[in-house]
């Protein structure tokens, strides 16, 4: 799944910009993505996608002022119909996603990672659909967040699948 370490590449350099920038986003990130944790939003931001035909991956990152989400979803692009992915723990095959959410200002905060959920894709050349997955709180905790959201009009680009 080159392209979701593309993404996380790119959660970590959006990460470093400077959140009083007033400058328009880069080409490519369009779109709104927002996320609920525990019923509260802590993110409203552009967002950017990437698929990779070679891998069926699509990915889809947004970075806000406190907290950074990505989504990569094992699909074929650009979708053509609605399509539902099982959020899990590991990588897997078509119809399987991957997600998490990770506060930026905490730099030793743990990134809460989806080990089940849905991933719900519409159609079309952007993509817009929900999200809703359940990660524990650290390491080993058996407590748990639910975390919400959903992604509208987020532009996709061709990755080139670097090998």
């Amino acid at each position: 799944m080159r392209s979701a370490c593309m993404a996380a590449v790119l959660l970590l350099l959006l990460a470093c910009r400077d959140s009083e920038d007033a400058t328009p986003p880069p080409p490519g990130i369009g779109g709104e993505l927002r996320v609920s944790r525990a019923g509260r939003e802590v993110l409203a931001a552009a967002a950017r996608g990437s698929s990779c035909p070679d891998d069926t991956t699509l990915a889809l990152v947004a970075v806000g002022p406190e907290w950074a989400v990505a989504l990569a979803l094992r699909a074929t692009w650009p979708a053509a119909a609605a399509d539902t992915f099982v959020v899990t723990g590991s990588a897997g095959g078509l119809g399987t996603a991957r997600a998490a959410l990770r506060p930026i200002l905490n730099g030793v905060g743990m990134a809460l990672v989806g080990m089940r959920g849905v991933v719900r894709l519409g159609p079309g050349r952007t993509a817009s659909g929900t999200f809703e997955f359940t990660a524990p709180t650290g390491p080993g905790s058996r407590d748990s967040v639910h975390v919400t959201g959903s992604f509208t009009g987020v532009p996709v680009l061709a990755d080139p699948c670097a090998r």
